[in-house]
């Protein structure tokens, strides 16, 4: 089945050097320059029939290839650089939906009318015929035969390669081929231009590679475990023995005894003597029991008990870092850019920092820990680097807590017990270095450039 196509405009300059280069390799290029509006047409000898046209669209139309004689490979070109050559074997079969019909092209010309054959004599008036059906159409000219084949065109010149001139600015001017990096995506210049947005003009700056989604955000860590809780102090003294108790009242006195009986009145004799006194009375009660003395003065508290460790945040990150470039930078949660080359902030886009932040209680960090979910598809050296409080660290800075995963699917390393001393809210970023250029894959975990890593802040 046939397919409409519309060339890039870049084959442009190759349909024409076909053409038109059948002299010297050397010679300069031809320009063909139509006025505004207008396009570039090709006829054959007669001037009726179009056999190259370019619009003023830059669309290439080649009307003759509906009816030419069939051919047994594929042409392709490159959406770049527009370079024509055999296609890539697979590229082409299978690959996408089979496209809708194009529409019927237009009747081509009639074919030359046959000789007059020569005059019959004239034979008598015969009655009028009805009117006859019309007869039907003649049979189509045959093709004229085909037209040698052209000489080969000369060698186009190579074409320039991409130059890399880093975030895109209004102010500096651009030149073909110059590569820009604008709001995660990459762009380059297919013409001269300056203060042109990337994205804004299809003309002017083609797509290089789409700013992927970002990563999902990672679990919070765990709370740190609490410090022991610190020794019982010391019992207090024993308070001062309260003052004695008054003494009880006296208790009554015991009754006198009783008088002894009158003896006999006996002969007057001399003076008797003094009867022997009665005998005491019985002790009288105890007295109450006199009241309680005031407490004794608290005893001075018992020393502190030692303070408990410090618990552990750990900070995480996952990304997806496909087909990237090393070395490559990129924060721990709560960062927004997958990656970049510099721990920078984007020019303008303050939310697209490939950093991080440390807590404000943490001073030392440790275990670097590094886990693939695919296969990278490069040995990469993992490491820390840290910068002053509201400074981006610096892309030339020595990593810290380093270790290497290796060219496999599902590895990991690990930094081990080593630690580096940070600052409460100083800036922190994930390093990663390599050799050549990570697996390109889809936004599926397992088929892209997939990790995640975790760092110990104490």
């Amino acid at each position: 089945m046939s397919r409409n196509k519309t060339l890039h405009p870049s084959l442009l300059a190759l349909a024409i050097a076909g053409a038109l280069s059948l002299t010297d390799a050397s010679a300069q290029d031809v320009t063909v320059q139509p006025p505004s509006g207008g396009g570039f047409v090709v006829k054959d000898s007669s001037g009726n029939a179009v056999r190259f046209r370019v619009d003023a669209n830059g669309n290439v139309i080649v009307p003759g290839l509906g009816t030419a004689a069939q051919q047994g490979a594929l042409v392709c070109f490159d959406a770049t650089t527009g370079t024509v050559g055999p296609c890539v074997p697979g590229t082409g079969v299978g690959n996408g939906a089979t496209g809708a019909t194009g529409a019927t092209g237009a009747t081509g010309p009639a074919g030359p009318a046959g000789a007059t054959g020569a005059t019959g004599p004239i034979g008598p008036a015969g009655a009028t015929g009805s009117q006859g059906v019309q007869g039907v159409s003649g049979a189509t000219g045959a093709a004229g035969a085909a037209g040698a084949t052209g000489a080969t065109g000369a060698t186009g010149a190579s074409g320039a390669s991409m130059n890399f001139r880093g975030t895109w600015s209004s102010s500096v001017p651009y030149a073909i081929s110059d590569a820009v990096y604008f709001n995660g995506s990459s762009y380059i210049a297919i013409t001269g231009n300056l203060n042109v947005t990337p994205g804004s003009d299809d003309t002017v700056w083609a797509l290089l590679a789409l700013q992927g989604a970002t990563g999902a955000t990672g679990a919070t860590g765990a709370v740190g475990a609490s410090g022991p809780t610190g020794a019982t102090g010391s019992t207090g003294a024993i308070g001062a023995t309260g003052s004695q108790g008054i003494t009880g009242p006296t208790g009554a006195t015991g009754a006198v005894g009783a008088t002894g009986s009158i003896g006999p009145a006996g002969p007057t004799g001399a003076q008797g003597s003094t009867g022997s006194t009665g005998s005491t009375g019985p002790v009288g009660a105890a007295g109450a029991t006199g009241a309680t003395g005031p407490q004794g003065a608290q005893g001075p508290a018992g020393p502190t008990g030692p303070t408990g460790a410090a618990g552990t945040n750990t900070l995480l990150l996952i990304r997806n870092w496909q087909g990237q470039s090393s070395p490559l930078f990129t924060g721990f949660s709560p960062a927004t850019i997958v990656g970049t080359a510099t721990p920078d902030c984007a020019t303008g886009q303050l939310a697209n920092c490939a950093y991080s932040f440390v807590p404000p209680s943490c001073t030392t960090i440790s275990n670097l820990r590094i886990q693939t979910v695919s296969n990278l598809g490069q040995a990469i050296t993992w490491g820390i680097v840290t910068g002053s409080p509201g400074v981006a660290p610096s892309a030339a800075a020595t990593a810290a807590l380093t270790c290497t995963t290796t060219a496999t699917a599902a590895t990991s390393c690990n930094s081990g017990a080593t630690t580096a001393s940070v600052t409460g809210m100083s800036t922190i970023a994930l390093k990663g270095t390599w050799t050549g250029t990570l697996t390109a894959g889809s936004a599926t975990p397992g088929t892209g450039a997939f990790f995640y890593a975790t760092v110990d802040c104490h």
